[in-house]
């Protein structure tokens, strides 16, 4: 109190020096009183920019307890807390009952996450070491595969092998039935491939190819190369993606109840929890049941990332400039180019089948061109199509500026338990969608925060979950942008905040940029984390796909689909045109 009463004090006389050199602006000033007044005028801009950075601090900081850390902490306390008193008997009765479900759900997600690790591997070794235009042609074919709406591989799932499937009915006759925990494992394991692919390119990206040349300066054959330097060295980013993909599979309930027939899951148990039984109770216990094996995997791959130090010792960049002229053995090429040519393959067959259903029907058994679909989808569904991308322009522009505002604060301001704020920010980057969405309806269905049921609480759960992207985005950024600039204006008596817009931000617009886009992709895509807030009357696109996915409505979701898709793909690409065309004016 003392404190602010000195500020105000100080403010009044300021205020009142202000006003008597104003009122004597007619006479003739002496040259003190100018650079008084001059002086006066600087002061009192100062302490207003100095009150704005405590005001953008509050901003980058608050949000982060409120949105993360509150949601999280009133989840966990729902769960041993159900009727207001302290009690485990949700966690014994969940051990007792779904024993079965876990372990199904464990050695499932285990399976889809190592072939899909397994398969991303080989056909990131073959792009990194094979001719350009094959690399550019297969990572454009994994990119568009990132920016799919969910269930897409589900839903050509079905189109393609079901009993009345187009290649199990029409092309092999044959009666089989898809569903089940291999069709889990197989469309989990198609899902992530490209996540997976794209990650371990990037990590043998950063191999300094002059580590390969000693190999085969030393005498070892290609073979020797990929076994005994390549792989090794990769085994960081191999562990980072076992650890995301796995994640992403133990809480995917999409897909077991779309493909998993009557297998049940832990994932799908939290879900059905939820909206078909009202059990918000059993619901979050099942939701810390699944968050329990992700902390485990997470502290194993940050325990392998601390004591990695496989590159620690080869910082030169002069391998990176050098044409690399590795190439895999004759054998493996063969077998890495035809496992990657059969996944590309299938990917043109799963995207071409989802086009096709949209505009075609085989309304007793006779294939035809129709444009119904699409004209019901015109009529019904449109407002939820608009919904998204309002939505997703909203997430996406707050999720890249506060990202950004709070890796300024975090890492260059080094602000008090910058470490604490970091690892609150970073929780929603490795829990489930499904528990971050519960953990909203626990948080926000109260005052002084009553949210449940309105748009705000989606596009907040958006914001969010996805700002840590943007915030270790910005976090590299800053890491190589040089300080000099920063120190220059401070020392020339510019404040804190000004420094940030007029310094930082400027060199942060790619990362704002990569916030940006992976926010809007990702809200115009997610299911998990908002089925459970979103209402029946305002329904956003992904959840309309799931419900007639769910449905057997699957010409109506093939529309949904490729509309997801163009929209998103359209947006990307312009804001790809922007960015190259700002590179070629500079």
């Amino acid at each position: 109190m003392k404190l602010f009463k000195k500020k105000n004090k100080s403010e009044n006389i300021l205020n009142e020096d202000l006003n008597k050199l104003s009122d004597s602006r007619y006479k003739k000033l002496e040259n003190g009183d100018f650079l008084k007044f001059l002086t006066l005028k600087q002061s009192r801009s100062f302490f207003f920019m100095e009150i704005m950075d405590k005001l953008f601090y509050l901003l980058a900081v608050i949000p982060v307890i409120i949105f993360i850390l509150w949601p999280i902490t009133a989840l966990f306390t729902k769960s041993i807390f159900p009727e207001g008193s302290f009690t485990l008997e949700l966690y014994v009765g969940l051990f007792k009952e779904n024993v079965p479900i876990i372990v199904n759900s464990i050695w499932v997600c285990i399976l889809s996450t190592v072939l899909a690790v397994i398969i991303g591997t080989v056909i990131a070794v073959y792009t990194s070491y094979t001719s350009k235009l094959k690399k550019r042609l297969i990572t454009l074919l994994l990119m568009l595969t990132m920016i799919s709406p969910p269930f897409l591989s589900s839903l050509s799932y079905i189109l393609l092998f079901e009993k009345r499937g187009f290649i199990t009915a029409d092309l092999l006759h044959l009666n089989v039935n898809p569903y089940g925990w291999h069709g889990i494992v197989v469309m989990q394991t198609f899902s992530e491939i490209s996540l997976a692919a794209l990650i371990l390119i990037g990590g043998l990206t950063t191999i300094p190819f002059s580590i390969i040349e000693a190999g085969k300066d030393l005498g070892s054959k290609s073979g020797d190369v990929l076994w005994k330097i390549i792989l090794p060295m990769l085994k960081t980013s191999i562990v980072a993606v076992f650890f995301i993909v796995f994640v992403k599979n133990i809480a995917d309930f999409g897909t077991p109840i779309i493909v998993g027939g009557n297998f049940k899951m832990i994932a799908t148990e939290a879900y059905k929890g939820v909206i078909s039984y009202g059990e918000i109770d059993k619901a979050a216990a099942i939701s810390f049941l699944i968050f329990l094996p992700i902390v485990f995997i997470f502290f194993i791959y940050r325990h392998e990332l601390v004591n990695s130090n496989v590159m620690g010792n080869f910082s030169e960049k002069s391998g990176q400039t050098k044409e690399k002229v590795y190439e895999l053995p004759k054998s493996l090429k063969i077998i890495f180019g035809l496992i990657t040519l059969l996944f590309a393959v299938y990917m043109l067959i799963q995207y071409t089948s989802i086009f096709v259903s949209a505009v075609t029907s085989n309304r007793g058994n006779r294939f035809h061109w129709t444009l119904e679909y699409v004209e019901a989808f015109s009529f019904t569904k449109i407002p939820s199509l608009v919904r998204s991308v309002v939505y997703s322009l909203i997430a996406g522009f707050v999720s890249s500026f506060l990202g950004v505002l709070f890796s300024y604060y975090i890492d260059r301001r080094k602000i008090r338990f910058s470490r604490s704020f970091g690892f609150i920010a970073a929780l929603p980057y490795i829990l489930p969608g499904p528990f971050f969405g519960i953990a909203y309806i626990l948080a926000f269905n109260n005052p002084p925060l009553l949210l449940t049921g309105t748009g705000a609480i989606v596009v907040l759960n958006c914001i969010f979950r996805q700002m840590p992207v943007t915030t270790k985005a910005a976090s590299a950024n800053l890491y190589q942008i040089s300080s000099l600039a920063e120190d220059a204006a401070r020392d020339l008596g510019t404040p804190k905040i000004s420094v940030f817009f007029r310094v930082i931000l400027p060199q942060l617009k790619p990362a704002f940029l990569v916030g940006f886009i992976n926010t809007f992709t990702a809200t115009m895509t997610t299911v998990g984390a908002i089925i459970f807030l979103i209402t029946p009357s305002a329904k956003v696109a992904t959840v309309e796909l799931f419900n007639v996915i769910r449905d057997g409505d699957y010409r109506m979701a093939s529309v949904i689909a490729s509309l997801l898709i163009l929209v998103i793909l359209a947006v990307n690409i312009l804001f790809s045109i922007l960015v190259l065309r700002e590179k070629k004016v500079k």
